[in-house]
């Protein structure tokens, strides 16, 4: 019979999935990043996600039996008690010229199957600020806003010490509020929201739009 001694972390981002090994002394005993593949549809990012947890797994030189559970950070909304990602944006697939993006998509059953290993996931955002909540800056409150910034914008509220999912999981997604109707177009195909100005991408198209403006930078002051 086999005595897990570690669990691992998973963060699965637009532009990378990363995966973290820890042991009961709640240490980080080894990491993987890789490309998440978010555009290329749900088997790859699916792929990508098997191959960083085994790559992790392998550098802390364990087995899958010595793992007890894998926990997944994952954008959007998911249903936990089924591990379907219900929606989210940034992942998807190309087809006849349109993105389509991830909808009731099954992830952690075929993570499971793969490696044998029980496996749940949650909103990243949510999963962030409950770390935070425990770990960090929030250990010593009850009301808390955290937001994630990476590719996309993400949110996570704590109020009187309870984290607020909402009924799919993915309440108070503050990259997805609107500032400016009918405004630029953000990456879950509707206008005008936060992560439109914000995210990842809109930043670098905009460096990229001055840069193509060939107007001179500011001399330092």
């Amino acid at each position: 019979m086999s005595n897990p001694t570690h669990v691992v972390g998973v963060d699965l981002g637009g532009t990378n999935v990363r995966a973290a090994v820890i042991g009961k002394d709640e240490k980080i005993a080894a990491q993987a990043r890789n490309p998440s593949a978010a555009r290329e549809g749900a088997a790859r990012v699916v792929e990508q996600t098997v191959l960083t947890i085994r790559q992790a797994i392998e550098s802390a030189g364990l087995m899958p039996t010595d793992i007890g559970c894998i926990g997944m950070a994952v954008p959007g909304h998911i249903d936990t008690a089924t591990g379907v990602i219900i929606w989210t944006p940034n992942f998807g697939h190309m087809e006849e010229g349109i993105f389509r993006q991830f909808h009731d998509v099954a992830f952690t059953a075929p993570i499971s199957d793969e490696l044998g290993i029980p496996a749940s996931a949650g909103n990243d955002a949510n999963i962030a600020a409950l770390g935070e909540f425990r770990y960090g800056a929030g250990r010593d409150v009850k009301y808390m806003v955290m937001l994630t910034l990476g590719t996309g914008i993400g949110s996570g509220v704590v109020v009187d010490g309870k984290l607020i999912v909402g009924s799919t999981g993915g309440a108070v997604e503050l990259g997805h509020h609107v500032i400016a109707a009918g405004g630029a177009q953000c990456g879950c195909g509707d206008f005008g929201h936060f992560e439109a100005y914000c995210g990842q991408h809109a930043i670098i198209e905009r460096g990229q739009r001055a840069m193509a403006s060939g107007r001179p930078r500011n001399s330092p002051s």
